[in-house]
């Protein structure tokens, strides 16, 4: 989970991120999800869950034997 401290970033990609880590896109923040059937499944809200990853964790390669 993020904290409330830390600061979101503005913008990922395309979607503008809201204090609340609420996604937006094109002023929509409501977006249509679909089955695998090609039906619409329904309506969802997507919020941003983000926690701080070390960049060094990130990039670090393991060896194979």
């Amino acid at each position: 989970m993020f904290n409330m401290k830390t600061k979101l970033p503005l913008h990922i990609d395309y979607f503008k991120v809201h204090d609340d880590g609420t996604l937006e896109r094109y002023g929509e923040t409501v977006f249509t999800w679909y089955t695998k059937e090609g039906l619409v499944g329904g309506r969802v809200r997507y919020k941003l869950v983000a926690e701080e990853v070390d960049l060094e964790e990130l990039f670090k390669t393991q060896e194979t034997q």
